[in-house]
C-alpha cells in the first residue's frame, strides 16, 4: 500500500517522469474503489 508519504517523495524528485505520478494516482482511485 502506497502512504501519502511516498507521494509526496514523488513529487520532490522532479527528475522521475511524470508517468510515475500518474500510476501513484490510478492506484489511489482503485482504493478509493
Amino acid at each position: 500500500m502506497l502512504s501519502a508519504a511516498s507521494i509526496d517523495e514523488n513529487q520532490n524528485l522532479s527528475e522521475k517522469p511524470f508517468c510515475e505520478v500518474d500510476e501513484a494516482v490510478k492506484l489511489l482511485q482503485q482504493c478509493k474503489e
